[in-house]
């Protein structure tokens, strides 16, 4: 089973997302994605999601947080991929390019419905996204 990784950078109410090429054969052309890619043989799922958001962003992860598996069968069952999901806030302040792909956006949450995505990106937006909502919301102690 191949494993990939992949990063919801969160930055207020938005994520950013990546608008992937439309090349013919590519997982997920011209879908709009999480940015993120292949785990290396060897390589810790940590290691791989920072090297993945470096190299289609330029931004350099803090502390990435694991929340999610996906398995996505999409293709014959022996192609199944595992998929982990982080999640990182973002600092506000570091540049964010686009090194792959189309386009390199945050966008909004209540704006993702309207953009063409695979269909597995709300739900995993959602687990990914909860607890950081849960926390935004708790008052904070004085």
């Amino acid at each position: 089973m191949n494993s990939f990784v992949g990063l919801a950078l969160t930055w207020g109410n938005s994520v950013l997302l990546q608008h992937r090429d439309s090349s013919h054969g590519l997982r997920d052309a011209d879908l709009w994605v999480l940015p993120g890619g292949t785990v290396e043989d060897m390589e810790s799922l940590e290691n791989a999601v920072r090297r993945e958001f470096l190299e289609e962003t330029g931004y350099v992860l803090d502390a990435p947080q694991l929340v999610a598996m996906y398995v996505d069968q999409r293709r014959r069952p022996l192609d199944d991929h595992q998929i982990w999901f982080y999640r990182e806030a973002y600092d506000g302040y570091s540049q964010i390019s686009c090194f792959e792909g189309q386009a390199m956006e945050f966008v909004p949450l209540t704006a993702i419905k309207f953009l063409k995505r695979p269909k597995y990106l709300d739900s995993i937006l959602s687990l990914l996204l909860i607890d950081q909502e849960d926390r935004d919301e708790q008052p904070s102690s004085t």
